[in-house]
């Protein structure tokens, strides 16, 4: 998402073709704040490529660096951002490593950030509606 605006997203349930799912949400910004100082001071001072998803060649595809903790535009709080996806965020610093290393990185912040952070599940039934704020949780399909 753009720096400076937040970004809302949402999933609405029409039909439950698979149930029982569940989508969870990590909070990353609560992540940020327990983690210990000093890891707080190692994630404010990265940034993450992130890759276009419609690049077809991995190596060569468009990139945009954004830090790994930013700012919300209307609440001011620090929040961490790892970008979109394992296979489409790389470390600064890690541009020549294989992407096995790139994507095993992703993971160990992910899991880290899971590890401090305040995460809720939610299993989805019909007509479920949920709305989030995309720039301050992280969500992934269980």
């Amino acid at each position: 998402p753009p720096e400076d605006k937040p970004y809302v997203a949402m999933m609405h349930v029409i039909q439950n073709a698979f149930p029982g799912h569940a989508t969870s949400f990590l909070d990353m910004r609560t992540a940020q704040e327990n983690l210990t100082s000093s890891r707080q001071a190692w994630w404010l001072a990265q940034s993450m490529w992130h890759l276009d998803p419609f690049g077809a060649n991995r190596d060569k595809c468009l990139r945009a660096l954004h830090p790994l903790v930013h700012h919300h535009v209307f609440t001011g709080k620090l929040s961490l951002h790892v970008g979109p996806s394992r296979e489409r965020s790389i470390l600064q610093g890690m541009e020549k490593d294989t992407q096995e290393m790139q994507e095993a990185n992703w993971c160990y912040l992910v899991d880290e950030a899971a590890s401090v952070g305040d995460v809720y599940h939610h299993v989805w039934e019909h007509g479920d509606l949920v709305i989030w704020d995309n720039s301050q949780l992280l969500h992934r399909s269980n």
